[in-house]
C-alpha cells in the first residue's frame, strides 16, 4: 500500500492559492461590474477567466500567467478539481429548485420542445454541413462523418450550467418556465453527449460499449426520477426527527457525492448525478433541510461557482486562431436554426409568440457545454484550431444574448410563459 504524501512545497502552495485568489477576485469583480450594467453575472465570471488566461494575461505577460497557473505539473489537476466541484455544486443548487410535479400540458410542451430543440436542429446541422465547406477544418483524426456529427451537436446543444446560473441570478429558477427549459436541456444533452462518446470511440472494440453507455444514460434518467420521488417522499417523513442544520448539510452533500460516483461508474456525465441529487431534496421546503439547502447554495454561488466559470474562461485561447467569416457564419446559422425550429414547433401547439421566443432564446445558450464540446473535439484532433475558436466564441455570444434577453423581459415585466387565452 502506497502511503498518502503531501508533496507540494511552500512556493507551490503559495502560487496555487494566489492563482485561485486571482480567479476568484477577477470573476467576482467583473460579475459585479456586469451586474451593475444589467448584464448577466455569469458572462462577467467567464470574462474574468478569459482576462487571466492565454487570451489576456498569458498573451501580454506569459511569465506571470505561467507562474499563476502552471508553476508545477499538478497545478492543472487541482484547478480541474475545483472546476468540477464548482460544476457539481451548481447543478446541485439548480436541482433544489426543480419540482417533480407536471401536468398534461407540460408533457405536451416538453415533447414538442424536445423535438424542436434537438432533432430538427440536428437535421439542420446536416444541411449546414452540405452547404458550407467544413473540410478545411477537419483535424488529423477527423473524418467528414465526425465533422458532421460535431456540427450537429454544436447546433443542438444547450448549456445546463449557464442557463441554470442565469435563471438563479435573475431569481426565476423556481418558475414553471425554468423547470421546463431545464428538463428538456437535461434530456437532450444526455443524448448528445452519448452520441459524442460514440464518435470519439468509434472502433470495433469500443462502439458497442459506448452504445451501452447511451442506453444506460436513458435508463438512469428514468430510474433517477423514480428514486428521487421515493427518497423525497421518505425524507419528508423524517423531517420531524429535526436533524440539525449541519447534519442536514452532511446528508445532502453525501447523497450528492454518492449520485456523482454512481453515474460516473456508469460512464454518464457527473452533472446529471449532481442535478438529480438536488431534485431529491427539492420538495423539502421546511425545517433545517431548507436552511441547509440555502447555506449550500449561498456558499456555492459566492465562491465555487464563480471559480468554475472563471476556469472555463481560463481554458480559452483566442489569439492563436480566429476566423471571422467562420465565426459569423456559425453564429448566424446555428442560432437561426434553433430559433426558427423552436418557434415553429411551439406555434404548432398554439403557444403565444412571446412564449415561443422565450423558449427559443433559452435553448440557444450553448455556454460551458459548447466550450467543452469544442475542447473535446479539438483535443481529440477531430477539428482544427479555427473551428475550435469559432465554437467557443459562439458559446459565449449566445450565453450573453440569452442572459441579456431575459433581463430585458423581466425589466419590461413581460411574462416568461404567457398562457394562451
Amino acid at each position: 500500500m502506497i502511503p498518502f504524501k503531501i508533496a507540494l512545497t511552500d512556493p507551490e502552495l503559495g502560487w496555487l492559492f494566489f492563482g485561485i485568489l486571482a480567479l476568484f477576485l477577477c470573476a467576482t469583480l467583473l460579475a459585479e461590474l456586469f451586474s451593475y450594467f444589467r448584464l448577466p453575472r455569469v458572462i462577467g465570471e467567464l470574462a474574468g477567466g478569459i482576462l487571466l488566461g492565454p487570451s489576456g494575461l498569458g498573451y501580454v505577460w506569459p511569465d506571470a500567467y505561467n507562474k499563476m497557473f502552471h508553476y508545477f505539473p499538478e497545478q492543472g489537476k487541482i484547478l480541474s478539481f475545483l472546476y468540477w466541484f464548482g460544476l457539481i455544486l451548481l447543478m446541485l443548487s439548480a436541482g433544489f429548485h426543480l419540482k417533480s410535479q407536471s401536468d398534461s400540458q407540460d408533457t405536451k410542451l416538453l415533447t414538442v420542445l424536445f423535438v424542436s430543440s434537438t432533432l430538427i436542429p440536428a437535421l439542420g446541422g446536416i444541411v449546414y454541413c452540405r452547404l458550407y465547406d467544413f473540410t478545411p477544418h477537419i483535424g488529423p483524426a477527423g473524418t467528414p462523418l465526425s465533422m458532421t456529427v460535431i456540427v450537429c451537436l454544436a447546433v443542438a446543444i444547450t448549456s445546463i450550467p449557464v442557463i441554470s446560473k442565469i435563471f438563479m441570478d435573475l431569481g426565476i429558477i423556481d418558475t414553471r418556465f425554468a423547470k421546463i427549459v431545464l428538463a428538456v436541456a437535461i434530456s437532450h444533452d444526455i443524448i448528445l453527449w452519448a452520441v459524442l462518446g460514440i464518435v470519439l470511440n468509434a472502433n470495433h472494440r469500443s462502439i458497442f460499449r459506448e452504445c451501452g453507455v447511451a442506453f444506460c444514460s436513458v435508463i438512469f434518467l428514468v430510474a433517477a426520477t423514480i428514486v428521487a420521488y421515493c427518497v423525497a417522499k421518505f425524507a419528508r417523513k423524517i423531517v420531524s426527527i429535526k436533524l440539525s442544520e449541519s447534519r442536514s448539510i452532511f446528508t445532502i452533500i453525501a447523497i450528492c457525492l454518492m449520485m456523482v460516483f454512481g453515474v460516473n461508474m456508469l460512464g454518464i456525465n457527473i452533472i446529471f448525478g449532481a442535478l438529480m441529487a438536488g431534485v431529491i431534496f427539492s420538495g423539502l421546503r421546511t425545517g433545517n433541510f431548507y436552511r441547509a439547502k440555502e447555506t449550500i447554495s449561498k456558499f456555492a454561488i459566492s465562491f465555487f461557482i464563480p471559480i468554475y466559470f472563471a476556469i472555463v474562461g481560463l481554458k480559452i485561447n483566442l489569439p492563436a486562431y480566429f476566423n471571422g467569416r467562420l465565426v459569423v457564419s456559425f453564429l448566424l446559422v446555428s442560432s437561426g436554426i434553433m430559433l426558427v425550429s423552436v418557434i415553429i414547433g411551439l406555434k404548432a401547439i398554439r403557444e403565444t409568440w412571446l412564449t415561443c421566443f422565450n423558449f427559443a432564446i433559452a435553448m440557444m445558450a450553448r455556454g460551458g457545454p459548447g466550450i467543452v464540446l469544442a475542447s473535446i473535439a479539438y483535443e481529440g484532433s477531430l477539428i482544427d484550431g479555427e473551428l475550435f475558436v469559432a465554437l467557443v466564441l459562439v458559446a459565449l455570444i449566445t450565453s450573453f444574448a440569452t442572459g441579456a434577453w431575459f433581463r430585458f423581459v423581466l425589466n419590461k415585466k413581460w411574462p416568461l410563459y404567457a398562457e394562451v387565452a
